[in-house]
């Protein structure tokens, strides 16, 4: 029965460990990706800020108007390079966040999965326990049965062809009479 239990729920305990690791890694990954993400807008941005910066400086020199116009060509500039990033993050993150509530909701199902196999097999485990405890207590009393029966039947094997002769002298006396 336990060996059954294993058998039977062993192959689903594994894949349903398999399937909780490959969603925990498909987590990470997810994770890993935003981050990567996260640090390639962050640079960008560090760099169009920079950028800016250098350009302020030179138009310092340049009269209002242009300067101006400069200023606000920057600005927009900026606000492109820290905006599109930024909402494809936000869809990407929102996208990403779905992924992860799939994989969390698989993971749940494989550890439950998992949770109940493993107790299949304890209880498959403690009735073969008990199966053995039975089997040897009774093991011990056909020991202990065969220690008395033996003598009687060697006795009864030596006396086998005595026992032979009286029953068929019984037989040829109720014949008789």
């Amino acid at each position: 029965s336990l060996w059954q239990a294993v058998l039977t729920h062993g192959p689903r305990h594994c894949e349903a460990c398999d399937n909780w690791a490959q969603a925990a890694r498909g987590q990470e990954l997810a994770h890993s990706r935003q981050r990567q993400e996260c640090l390639r807008i962050a640079e960008a941005l560090r760099e169009a800020t920079a950028e800016f910066t250098a350009r302020c400086s030179l138009s310092s020199g340049q009269g209002p108007p242009l300067a101006a116009h400069t200023l606000q060509a920057d600005l927009a500039e900026l606000h492109r390079v820290s905006m599109g990033p930024l909402e494809q993050q936000l869809a990407r993150g929102a996208q990403t966040a779905q992924e992860i509530e799939a994989m969390a909701a698989q993971a749940k199902v494989c550890g439950l999965a998992a949770c109940r196999a493993r107790q299949h097999i304890q209880r498959h485990a403690e009735a073969f326990r008990i199966a053995v405890q039975r089997f040897s207590e009774i093991s011990g009393q056909m020991v202990a049965w065969s220690g008395v029966v033996r003598p009687k039947l060697t006795l009864l094997q030596r006396r086998r062809d005595e026992l032979q002769r009286v029953v068929h002298l019984k037989r040829q006396v109720c014949s008789l009479i």
